[in-house]
């Protein structure tokens, strides 16, 4: 069958259409999407440190589970975080205003590092943190987006 003039139109937009969605729904879906770690952490000697568990998102970060420490860098914390249960090792740094979640409840969030098997993270969300005062600990939950970034 042949289409010409309006006809031919129609049906070249909806066939580039319908190949444009097939290729966007393929695309990304192992190396991009949603995360949410939960650490637990002490606040009783420095540098802080505790343990992470990844709700959301292991399957793209490829870790579960792990350890971090934070280091305190101008007004902010490089929170560097090694896997202890997941596919990849390596460590990823997450950069973060703690000051500014205890006045606003929440502030953002972002990778600035991240070596080994995590080479090419990149991400960012919101942070939120959940003091308990009587025994010097909290509870930190980092939401948002990540990345394998491709290598060039």
């Amino acid at each position: 069958m042949v289409f010409r003039g309006k006809r031919a139109r129609v049906v070249l937009v909806v066939a580039a259409t319908v190949f444009a969605l097939g290729v966007a729904g393929c695309g990304g879906s192992d190396n991009e999407g949603s995360l949410t770690i939960t650490t637990d952490i002490d606040f009783k000697s420095e540098p802080y440190e505790g343990t992470f568990e990844v709700s959301e998102g292991e399957d793209v970060l490829g870790c579960s589970s792990g350890a971090f420490v934070d280091h305190e860098v101008g007004d902010g914390v490089n929170k560097v975080s090694t896997c202890a249960d997941g596919e990849r090792s390596g460590t990823f740094t997450i950069f973060f205003e703690p000051r500014d979640a205890l006045l606003a409840h929440v502030s953002p969030w972002r990778v600035v590092a991240a070596t080994g098997d995590f080479s090419g993270l990149e991400g960012e969300g919101d942070f939120s943190l959940d003091v308990n005062e009587d025994d010097e600990s909290g509870v930190e939950t980092f939401t948002g987006d990540i990345e394998y970034a491709a290598s060039s």
